[in-house]
């Protein structure tokens, strides 16, 4: 909370996750002006949460493996209720994830592959004996492994999880769906393809360009109920600031000078160099909390900017040194 950044990615598991977002809200950093993205890790089983920790994440946005309607998925899921409830009568129905998708066509892609490859009977062969070898490499090689390897690898077929395909070792996912953390639920404003871009729709197709912007996205609650976008970053309420050396009485003062208000003594500073440097400071794409520092020369007749410069030098605080707030001690 000391930096000036506010927008985080979130990559942790559900565990991790529950009580770090629940700690995070405690110390109020689930408010206005904070942004948080959670990774399809956790937000494919915000539904399997505890109440408590989706309230504590309520405003973040998160990316998960989109599952297209069907009537098999449907068909199962209520074979699915009906069977928790049959076998765990006492305990809560757990709701199906994408990762339980998965697994359920990883077996059908599994049987399919051993069809295919035409597997009657089970040969196994054992590995050539080792020294200080653990149960696990006791197991046996089966001599279908291969065929069946290389048959799953080809197999593709349209699963409950969607379109099933394992090209390449690794598990193609064709579009996933943006979701916002609200109440204590969640609700999709978009998708993303890597052909389409971001869209409101799963069918909406773009021509003229493959990324968009988040203006195709349906309305978004942000952290502390907020629908204005954060901008990314805030001034620090307790981080350091920058330190702005100013030379007062140098004999310019249309061009620099600062004096001290002697009710609050804040330290103001003017001229056209102040008005530069703090129209620059408006400008940059990040925050940069600044205090003025007085090196006042008439105090001491003998100070030059070339004294300036070597006490800035050397980190020296000048007894003439007036911090903003005066209960801070200067650097």
């Amino acid at each position: 909370m000391t930096m000036q950044t506010r927008v985080f990615v979130v990559h942790m598991s559900s565990s991790l996750g529950s009580l770090f977002f629940t700690k995070a809200k405690e110390i109020g950093m689930m408010s206005k002006g904070f942004v948080w993205i959670i990774t399809d890790g956790l937000a494919s089983v915000i539904d399997s949460l505890n109440t408590s920790v989706v309230e504590a994440m309520n405003g973040a946005l998160g990316v998960e493996s989109y599952v297209p309607k069907s009537t098999e998925l449907d068909n199962f899921t209520m074979r699915w209720y009906m069977k928790s409830r049959n076998d765990h009568p006492n305990d809560p129905t757990l709701k199906l994830s994408i990762f339980g998708l998965w697994s359920y066509d990883t077996i059908w892609a599994v049987a399919k592959a051993a069809e295919k490859a035409k597997v009657t009977e089970a040969k196994f062969q054992r590995p050539p004996a080792l020294k200080n070898y653990t149960s696990s490499k006791t197991l046996e090689n089966s001599r279908n492994g291969p065929a069946v390897l290389k048959a799953i690898l080809q197999t593709k077929f349209e699963g409950l999880s969607g379109y099933f395909d394992l090209s390449d070792g690794q598990l193609q996912v064709s579009m996933f769906q943006i979701i916002n953390v609200v109440g204590k639920a969640h609700r999709v404003i978009g998708f993303w393809t890597a052909q389409n871009g971001i869209s409101q729709q799963p069918d909406q197709r773009r021509s003229n360009t493959t990324y968009s912007t988040t203006r195709n996205l349906k309305i978004v609650i942000w952290p502390g109920e907020s629908t204005e976008v954060p901008k990314g970053w805030e001034i620090p309420t307790n981080g350091k600031k920058l330190r702005v050396g100013v030379v007062a009485g140098g004999g310019y003062p249309k061009y620099i000078d600062a004096n001290e208000d002697s009710i609050t003594g804040e330290i103001k500073a003017s001229g056209l160099a102040i008005e530069i440097f703090e129209e620059a400071v408006k400008r940059l794409p990040y925050a940069l909390p600044y205090e003025y520092v007085i090196f006042d020369s008439k105090e001491n007749a003998s100070s030059s900017y070339d004294d300036f410069v070597s006490q800035v030098y050397l980190k020296v605080r000048h007894t003439s040194h007036v911090c903003l707030f005066k209960s801070k001690e200067c650097a």
